[in-house]
Formats: C-alpha cells, structure tokens, sequence
C-alpha cells in the first residue's frame, strides 16, 4: 500500500460523513427557503416591492433552481464517496467538488441575504481536511468561478443597497477566500507531515510484523501465519469467494537424517525443500513450515488436480536433489491434501489433511494422498 492509498482509505470515512452533511444541507436548504417564502407572503412583502418578480419566478430562481442543483450535487458526493472503483485521489476530486456546488448554489440564488455569499469559502476548508495541497489549490482555483457570478448577481439583485456597501461586501469576500487558502495550505502541509510520519511508522510496523511470521532458517512463514491464513480461507469459503485446499508434507525418516549425518545437513536438506516450494508456489505467500520436517501448502482456487500436479512437481524435483554429505542417497517426503468442503470447521479441514498425510506413510511413505 502506497502512501497515497493509505491517506485515502483513512479519510473515506470522513468523504462518507461530508455526504451525508451535504444531504442535511439540502434538507435544511429547501426548508429555509419554503420557510422565507412563506414569511413573504404572509407579511405581504410582495405588495411591499422587496421582490419585484412574480411569485411563480421567485420560487423558480429562490427555491427549486438552487434545491435542485444541492440534491444533484448531494447525490454525487454520495456517490464519490461510496465508490469503490473510483481512484482515491478522484474520489476526493469529486467530493470537494460537490461541496463546492451545494455551496455555490445557495449562495448566488440567495444573494437578497449578502452572508449567504460567505459559503463559498466552505469548499476551501473541506479541501484542507485531506491534506492535499495540490487538491486545495485546484479547488480554491476553481471557486474563483462561483465568486465571480455571486458577486455579479448580488450586484444586480441587490439594487437598493449603496454600491460602496457592496464593493466593499465584494472585497472582504475576495480577501476572506485569500485569507482562507493560505491558512488552509498551511494547515495542509501540516496534516500532510503528520501523515507521511505516521504512513512510515505503518510500515515499520508492518515489516516488523510480517518478519514475526517469517520462519528464520526456511524463510517460509510460520505455524501462527498459517493460522490467519486458514482463517481467512474459511471466512472466504463460507462467502462463495474460494475452494481451498491444504497439503501437509513431511520429510520420510528424517530424524534419521539427524541422526546420521548431523543437525547441519538436516537443516540443508529442510533448507533444499523450502527453496523448491518457494519456486513452484510463486513465493512464500501460500507456504509454512508447521514445524520440525513438516511443511504446509495452502491453495486459493485450484481445482484438486492442479494441487496434486504441483505437489508431485515438489516431490519430483525434492527426490532427485543430491547431497554431499550423503552421495548417492535422495531423500523423499509424504504429503496429504484435503479440499474444504461444506460443514467443516478449520480443525476438521486441517485433521482431514493430516490423516490422508499419515496413510501416506502409513503406505509405505513417498506418497501423495487425499482426504475422502
């Protein structure tokens, strides 16, 4: 996981949250605004020329034209946010945005009331909470856009204020949206800090923990990543993800190997096997030594003839290896496989295994065997 990765699975969340804000805003919107349009007609503000269009229009540019474009963009921030195809980087793009357009529309269709205009500055702060810069400064670009037509229409709606009052209104909202990016790109570069500090404190942590599951001579993982392993197995079994299957082998007559030529040519035989399974399993990700001379195989999908195939491929080129402490003299091992089936916990799918294992020695060892 790269660290753009990171910081984005960590704030969708919060893109869930601004979502579900933007659906409040647009509640709130429409009912202050049917609020406000009530209060007209009942104080008779019509008769009053403080609006000078028909009701018909004041509803159209007052309330449904701002309310309709808030839910489309409420819509679409529910959507970035709960996309998972989308890129975490256009994710965040397409929520800021959003935002971007509730506010935008409340305020250039609400310009009777000059404050209104100030939530423009809103798309800025929430730009500032990802911790992007580069995001930031597009969105602050961008906003340009709604400050520009706010500003003409309080200009032309508001023709009974003093045009110094509204240049000036005009020219603390430009300085406010200023004020507001250099403040938030401060605050940015901050959280951006702290992420990359606590991204690479992550990986530490992560390399650490994975070097705990890595058995030290074979490379392999151990008996407790074997465990989270067959655990997630199950889990994606019982989905309808996967069709598991687990090989348990062990190396035949290996105590005398220890006993024979010593504790340091068992370990470079144990060390040969783990290298071929390395090789044919693709690494070390579906490999474990269980512990002493056994060894275990875990397979996502695979149907069983492929597992058997890639066993006896191990087995093959394992038998054929010679040493030099033992010239002349191959060394073989024993293997049962079992595929996950329906009703079985994991004990149940391990022993299964295991027994087809010990058949297989039973058997005269250098055998493959399956669980019935």
């Amino acid at each position: 996981m790269n660290f753009e990765e990171y910081r984005g699975r960590h704030f969708r969340k919060i893109q869930k949250g601004i979502a579900a804000v933007c659906w409040i805003g647009a509640g709130l919107s429409l009912t202050v605004q049917l609020l406000i349009f009530y209060m007209y007609l009942s104080n008779g503000f019509w008769k009053k020329g403080l609006i000078d269009y028909s009701i018909a229009l004041y509803l159209w540019r007052g309330v449904i034209r701002p309310d309709i474009l808030v839910i489309l963009a409420s819509a679409c921030c529910s959507f970035a946010a709960h996309s998972k195809k989308l890129a975490e980087s256009a994710r965040t793009y397409l929520v800021c945005f959003s935002v971007m357009v509730c506010c935008s529309s409340i305020a250039i269709c609400n310009v009777y009331f000059s404050f209104v205009m100030y939530l423009i500055t809103i798309p800025i702060y929430v730009s500032m909470i990802f911790g992007d810069r580069k995001i930031l400064r597009n969105i602050s670009i961008i906003n340009a856009v709604p400050f520009f037509l706010s500003s003409i229409a309080f200009y032309i709606k508001r023709p009974d204020l003093d045009p110094t009052h509204k240049n000036i209104s005009v020219l603390v909202l430009g300085s406010l949206l200023v004020v507001s990016y250099i403040v938030c790109n401060v605050l940015a570069k901050s959280q951006e800090v702290q992420f990359r500090y606590i991204f690479n404190n992550y990986r530490k942590q992560k390399t650490l923990i994975e070097e705990l599951k890595i058995e030290p001579m074979t490379q392999l993982y151990n008996k407790a990543a074997l465990e989270g392993c067959m655990n997630a197995y199950l889990k994606k079994f019982i989905a309808g993800s996967y069709r598991p299957t687990v090989v348990i082998m062990d190396i035949d007559h290996f105590k005398n190997v220890n006993d024979t030529y010593g504790h340091a040519a068992g370990d470079e035989v144990l060390i040969a096997l783990a290298g071929i399974i390395k090789e044919k399993m693709g690494g070390r990700r579906h490999a474990f030594r269980f512990g002493g001379e056994e060894f275990v195989l875990a397979f996502e999908t695979e149907d069983l003839e492929f597992v058997k195939n890639r066993v006896q491929e191990i087995k093959d080129e394992f038998c054929s290896i010679s040493y030099d402490f033992a010239p002349g003299e191959k060394f073989s091992f024993s293997a049962g496989i079992s595929v996950l089936k329906e009703g079985m916990e994991k004990s149940d799918w391990f022993n299964s295994a295991d027994a087809a294992l010990y058949k297989a020695k039973n058997d005269g060892r250098n055998k493959i065997e399956i669980a019935e």
